[in-house]
């Protein structure tokens, strides 16, 4: 059903009332899209098509670390998890499936492990979900707490050496057996990051696993937790904000993301300084935080601009630094900008 929302209202003022929805038209459930601008889609779903365990899909023929098909969707197409260049959280109430989209993901990515191309690193505290793989993993499963923190120190040791190696030449990772994909499975995150009793084997798990999601993207190391606590929900909100391509840009993702990064406020801060200085290819120096001398300005100053024109200056100069800055990373992924220029922004 297609609605047309009066104005004024907002795509919650509808999502936050679905169950409403449902009963009002005897559906079990109802789905809120946004088509277009102030129009939206009202989906009633009449039957669960996925009532019913799926078994599992065939094993792949080829080796492929692309999004790796786990499932079905509801109208019968495939649903493929991306897990080369991005991290995932699976979080979800007790028997809700979450050990079928890790098994399902390994069972994809067999193909690629046996050819060398993916190294799937097993962390099981909890002892019963990935130890059924441990003739899979080898020597890099782990489920005390103390040998967990040695894999993941290993894991940032390694993913460290690559970048380095990286470093200056290359901006993307294609596996190959010399520099495989490596995938850190994650189960029960929860209790080592935020439950574990041990201060000090708590602090190691904590900085690792930062260290790997925020540095193991550019040299394809994924983190895929499972079990995480209330409050870590990466993933969760589909807007643009929570990607972390867009680390370097201010806004409410600096505020919310420390929930689940690990970070606070100014280290995220810090990162963010770092990221737009070195796109812009200039070096970090110190800052006098004296250099401006500030004093109110009276009422009637004629070097005061009316508000109108200093408003049009503001979003003026915002625009340009937005345009540099999409430049700079159009620059940095290799496209011509020749064709665009002279345009006006």
């Amino acid at each position: 059903m297609s609605v047309k929302m009066l104005n004024g209202q907002a795509v919650t003022d509808w999502a936050d009332r679905i169950e409403h929805l449902a009963h009002g038209f005897g559906a079990p459930s109802c789905r809120v899209a946004v088509a277009r601008a102030g129009r939206l889609v009202l989906t009633f779903p009449r039957r669960d098509p996925l009532a019913e365990p799926l078994p599992a899909l065939p094993v792949p023929e080829e080796a492929s670390v692309g999004p790796v098909e786990i499932g079905r969707c509801e109208d019968g197409t495939p649903l493929r998890l991306k897990v080369h260049g991005t991290h995932v959280l699976i979080a979800g109430a007790t028997g809700a499936g979450k050990g079928s989209y890790l098994w399902s993901t390994i069972r994809g990515l067999l193909p690629a492990m046996r050819a060398g191309l993916v190294q799937v690193w097993a962390l099981d505290p909890k002892r019963m979900e990935l130890s059924f793989g441990r003739a899979l993993f080898g020597s890099r499963y782990a489920a005390d707490p103390k040998e967990c923190a040695d894999l993941l120190d290993e894991a940032v040791s390694v993913m460290q050496e690559r970048a380095d190696r990286f470093a200056g030449l290359q901006r993307s990772h294609t596996p190959t057996a010399a520099d495989p994909f490596v995938l850190v499975l994650v189960d029960e995150v929860a209790f080592l990051t935020a439950y574990q009793p041990d201060k000090q084997l708590r602090q190691r798990i904590t900085a690792a696993l930062a260290t790997l999601t925020t540095q193991g993207r550019a040299v394809r190391y994924g983190v895929q937790p499972k079990g995480a606590k209330p409050g870590m929900a990466p993933g969760r909100c589909k807007g643009k904000a929570h990607k972390p391509d867009h680390l370097g840009y201010s806004g409410r993702r600096v505020l919310v993301s420390r929930k689940w990064s690990n970070k606070t406020l100014t280290e995220h801060k810090q990162d963010r300084r770092t990221w737009v200085l070195e796109a812009l290819g200039v070096e970090d120096e110190p800052v006098d935080p004296h250099r401006y001398v500030w004093r109110p300005v009276k009422p009637g100053d004629p070097e005061l601009a009316p508000i109108g024109v200093r408003l049009l200056r503001s979003v003026h100069e915002r625009q340009r630094w937005r345009n540099h800055m999409n430049q700079l990373q159009a620059l940095g992924d290799g496209q011509d900008l020749s064709a665009t220029e002279g345009r006006a922004a």
